[in-house]
Formats: C-alpha cells, sequence, structure tokens
C-alpha cells in the first residue's frame, strides 16, 4: 500500500513555468493563454473549419443562382415546378446544416467533460491520492471513446442531398438543355468537372495519408513544453516535405476548379433569353454538386480527425500519466511528490490538459462557424425571387460569386 500523504504530509507542486508563462496543472492553462490559442488554432486548422463554411456558403449561393434560373420553369414530361425542386435541396441543405452544428455542439461538450474528469484526476492526483486519480483518467479514457464512436454519425444525411442534387440536375438538364449545342456543352462541363473532381479527392487522400496529424499541435505546445516531454518523437522533417508537394498539388487544382466555376457564375450576366438562364441555372445545380461532394470528404476528413484527436488525448492519458503513476505509487509520499513535481511529469500532465481544452473550443468554434452558415442559409432561402424577378438577379448573384470566387483565387496563388 502506497502511503497516503493527507493533509498533514502536503501535496505535490503543481506549479511551473514554460515559455515565460507561469501555469498551474490543477487548473490547468487559461483559455487566453498562448498554449491554449496555439493549440485551439492548431486543431482549428486540422479540422478545416475555414473550409467547411466556404463549401456551405458557396453551395448555397449556387443554389440561389440555380433557383433564378429555373423559376417558373416546368419540367415537360413530369410537370415538376424546378424552381420548387431547388428550393426544395436549399431547404434540405439548411437543414444538413442544423444538424451538423447539433453534432459538433455535442462534440463540443463531450470534450469539455473529458477536461473536467482530468482536472479533478489531477487535483486528486497532485493531492497524492493515486488511486482517486487513475479512477477519473479511466472515465475520461472512456469519454473519448464515446466521442470517437459518435464521429461518423451523420455521415449518409450528406449523401442523400447529393443524390437528390443529381435528380434535379437530371430534371433540370432535360428541360433546359435536351438537345443541340447547349446539351453539348453541358454535357461537356459535367465530364470537366467529374474529372476535376475526382484528381482533387485523389489529391486530397494523399496529402492527407502523408501528413503527419500530430506535427503541427507538437509544434503549437511550445519550444519549452516540447523539450521538457524528454521523449522521442518521429523525425516529420522527410513528411514534411511530402505534404508540402501534396498541398501544393491540392491548391493548384482548387485554384482550377474555382476558375471555372467562376466562368460558370459569369454566364447568367450574358444570357439575354430565357434558354440561356435555364442552361446557367444547370451549369451552377453542376457546380453545386461538386461542391457537396468536396463537402462530403471534408466532413469524412473532419469526423476522422475528431475522433483520432480524442483518441490521442486518451493514449497520452494513458502512456504519460498512467503508466507512470502506476510504477511510482510503490513509493514514499516524498518520493511521489518530487516525482510528480518534476518539469516533465508537469509538462505532460500540462500539455494532455492543453490539448482537451484545444479540442473543446476547436469544436466550439466549428460549431459557430457551422451556425453562421445555417443563418445564412435561411436568409438566401427566404430572398428565392419570383419568375417576374429572377431574370434581373441572376445576373447580379453570378457576378457577386464571380467576385468572391475571384478573391479566393488570388488567395490561394499566395
Amino acid at each position: 500500500m502506497p502511503d497516503n500523504p493527507g493533509p498533514e504530509t502536503g501535496s505535490a507542486v503543481s506549479k511551473a513555468v514554460f515559455d515565460g508563462v507561469a501555469y498551474d496543472v490543477i487548473a490547468g492553462p487559461d483559455g487566453a493563454s498562448p498554449l491554449v490559442q496555439r493549440v485551439s488554432a492548431a486543431m482549428s486548422r486540422a479540422l478545416e473549419i475555414d473550409a467547411l463554411a466556404r463549401h456551405l456558403l458557396r453551395v448555397d449561393d449556387l443554389l440561389h443562382i440555380a433557383a433564378c434560373g429555373l423559376a417558373g420553369r416546368l419540367h415537360p414530361a413530369t410537370r415538376q415546378a424546378l424552381g420548387a425542386r431547388v428550393m426544395g435541396l436549399q431547404y434540405r441543405l439548411r437543414g444538413d446544416a442544423a444538424a451538423l452544428e447539433l453534432s459538433v455542439a455535442s462534440y463540443g461538450e463531450g470534450a469539455g467533460k473529458a477536461l473536467g474528469m482530468l482536472k479533478a484526476a489531477l487535483k486528486d492526483l497532485y493531492g497524492l491520492y493515486e488511486a482517486d486519480a487513475l479512477t477519473r483518467l479511466e472515465r475520461c479514457r472512456t469519454q473519448a471513446g464515446k466521442l470517437a464512436d459518435g464521429a461518423a454519425a451523420l455521415e449518409g444525411r450528406l449523401r442523400g442531398l447529393i443524390d437528390e442534387t443529381a435528380e434535379v440536375i437530371a430534371l433540370a438538364t432535360e428541360t433546359c438543355a435536351a438537345s443541340g449545342p447547349a446539351a453539348q456543352r453541358i454535357a461537356a462541363r459535367r465530364v470537366e468537372l467529374d474529372a476535376a473532381l475526382a484528381e482533387l479527392l485523389r489529391l486530397r487522400a494523399a496529402a492527407r495519408g502523408d501528413a503527419d496529424p500530430g506535427a503541427g499541435l507538437e509544434r503549437a505546445l511550445g519550444v519549452e513544453l516540447v523539450a521538457a516531454l524528454a521523449e522521442p518523437r518521429l523525425d516529420g522533417q522527410g513528411v514534411a516535405v511530402v505534404a508540402s508537394a501534396h498541398a501544393s498539388a491540392v491548391r493548384q487544382q482548387q485554384r482550377q476548379m474555382l476558375q471555372a466555376m467562376a466562368r460558370d457564375a459569369r454566364q447568367p450576366a450574358t444570357a439575354t433569353q430565357g434558354d440561356a438562364l435555364g442552361e446557367a441555372a444547370v451549369l451552377a445545380l453542376l457546380d453545386a454538386h461538386g461542391e457537396l461532394a468536396q463537402l462530403a470528404a471534408l466532413l469524412a476528413d473532419q469526423r476522422r480527425t475528431l475522433a483520432r484527436m480524442a483518441m490521442d488525448c486518451a493514449r497520452l492519458a494513458e502512456t504519460d500519466l498512467c503508466a507512470e503513476i502506476g510504477r511510482l505509487m510503490s513509493g514514499s509520499a516524498a518520493q511521489r511528490a518530487a516525482a510528480y513535481g518534476q518539469r516533465g511529469f508537469l509538462a505532460r500532465a500540462l500539455g494532455l490538459t492543453a490539448r482537451w481544452q484545444g479540442l473543446q473550443r476547436a469544436a466550439e468554434a466549428c460549431q459557430a462557424a457551422l451556425h453562421g452558415a445555417y443563418v445564412r442559409l435561411g436568409e438566401t432561402y427566404a430572398r428565392n425571387p419570383t419568375a417576374e424577378a429572377a431574370a434581373q438577379l441572376a445576373p447580379q448573384l453570378g457576378e457577386a460569386l464571380a467576385q468572391a470566387l475571384d478573391a479566393e483565387i488570388r488567395a490561394l496563388g499566395e
């Protein structure tokens, strides 16, 4: 039985200074501290939160253009109102955004629970109540497992929207570009877009497979904290070169696809007749379909990343803390207190707390981005025009989207 120090013998030292900032491991790093800010930013980049919001809002813009171009049009055989079908896509997209927001919010809450368990465990540990600390750490691991298991819960929702979009594309093509030069242009654009999308997804998969998932996060911990961990780390220099090459190829492919989309978006400005507006609407739907496919791939990556982050936290708790605590528990109270006050042990405890805190904040940032998109989607839906006003609005919407795409293209070139 290890000694129980109780209040008479005191507790281990839980405070240390890293990179010029004082931390108390029990309380954890403050949310405004450079450590949490860096870790949160690294996790947000890994989750590609900005890209997630951009794809959602771009689909919103494209569907709005399509709703204008198809307003008042009926399918010749089924007599379906195509504008209404596009509005159905808009409504479903907003519902999917709401469901995604709820899922990410639940993830953030789960990360907060795990963080609370970890802090309680560290309080027990630095009071030298190791058995209680280990029990709490095991609960923290269980919570991480729940987060990982629930990461793919919404995988089918977006696929359903993609399939429905394909149905509307077929109806719109049969209505607006069934034959002649318009049909040839639509068919050529579909082939071009399918090939470009396949190449982009291939490049993304290659970049994801070669990247070191922990490299950016480890750098975010700070120079002194990483040094204090005193553990051998994988050399990521070679991987970084490959990952950088793939990232460059991804950006180049994205630029080309955005340039083609900007060209499509400007077509309503030159469309003076209804048939030309209908063709522009089909192009907008094709681009929206491609954006949804990219969004599905991005969400799949994001869920894998969230699951991996949670399990990495659990693994670190087990290997960096639980195993070492188990080895030390047979020592005297003084020996254990000295061990837990060592700079390396403090760094491991602090780094784990920062990861959970950063994960919680990254999930909250993702939730905020999704909520902003959800609000914008509702506002766009409410602005869908009448058939009479649609022809005037479509060119304005197309040019606005094209200008936004031009700005993004320039940013990708930097």
